[in-house]
């Protein structure tokens, strides 16, 4: 199955206001009446398949966002005073991908059963970083600096059934990398592991032991 949505959102009333708020004069607020509508237009795939027979099943999901005329807010700092005025501007480039698969199979003779689930996901995340005036004085510049997200995960879980118990082990793996283009000191990469499982033993008289 196969999905295309698109959205258009018109500015807010307020944000197109030349002055927006300057009731703190260490942090005014300005509008921007030549904002643009921003447009969000998002593209989804969709699979699933059940093998009656081999009791297999396979699912499937890749989704893209991209929006196109976001507004983000422009700040610039005065050294001087540590005051701000913010400014809203129309930016381009923010857009997200993110997938994931699922395969679970049973083995021949249907007692071991294996699952796995792969998933991933990459965005860029458009904004502003204030740079500093080195001459000193007045306020700081701001430029436009891009962050990149990256997160990749897979998880495999294994399972035994039986008429007196079943088990199950499970282990997963996930990585995470986030850049920006500008504070590089920021940056974060990161590794987590997990590994877990359970079991339940069937008693007389319809009790149970549970653990995981």
């Amino acid at each position: 199955r196969v999905m295309d949505r698109g959205r258009s959102s018109a500015p807010d009333i307020e944000n197109l206001q030349t002055v927006i708020d300057q009731t703190d004069p260490l942090n005014i607020k300005y509008g921007n009446p030549d904002l643009k509508p921003s447009y969000d237009n998002r593209f989804m795939l969709f699979f699933n398949n059940y093998m009656q027979e081999s009791q297999r099943s396979i699912m499937a999901n890749l989704s893209f966002n991209n929006t196109i005329n976001s507004v983000a807010s422009k700040m610039r700092y005065n050294q001087n005073t540590g005051g701000k005025i913010t400014d809203l501007v129309n930016v381009n480039g923010n857009w997200n991908a993110r997938g994931f698969l699922s395969f679970n199979t049973p083995f021949k003779n249907k007692k071991f059963t294996l699952n796995t689930y792969s998933n991933a996901s990459y965005s860029d995340a458009v904004s502003f970083t204030s740079l500093t005036n080195n001459a000193g004085g007045g306020y700081s510049e701001s430029q436009q600096s891009i962050t990149h997200n990256m997160n990749l995960g897979q998880r495999l879980t294994g399972n035994y059934r039986c008429d007196l118990f079943d088990v199950s082990l499970n282990g997963s793996i996930n990585y995470s990398l986030a850049k920006n283009n500008m504070q590089t000191k920021s940056n974060r990469e990161t590794f987590n592991y997990t590994v877990g499982g359970n079991t339940n033993v069937n008693l007389p008289w319809s009790l149970y032991l549970s653990s995981d």
